[in-house]
């Protein structure tokens, strides 16, 4: 259950992120200087999180 919560709330982190982008792009605010960014806005992959709990357990 913890987990699908976490899941849940790391997709809406993701799309505020995304809108806060597209805010910031907008008023021609630069953000390519933000080496961590680009990381945060990529969407994680639930598939790949549910293989690597299967194999530890």
């Amino acid at each position: 259950m913890d987990l699908q919560i976490d899941m849940i709330t790391e997709q809406e982190i993701t799309k505020l992120l995304e809108m806060q982008k597209m805010i910031t792009d907008k008023m021609g605010i630069d953000t390519s200087q933000d080496r961590e960014l680009p990381k945060m806005l990529q969407r994680v992959d639930a598939d790949k999180i549910e293989e690597s709990l299967e194999k530890q357990f």
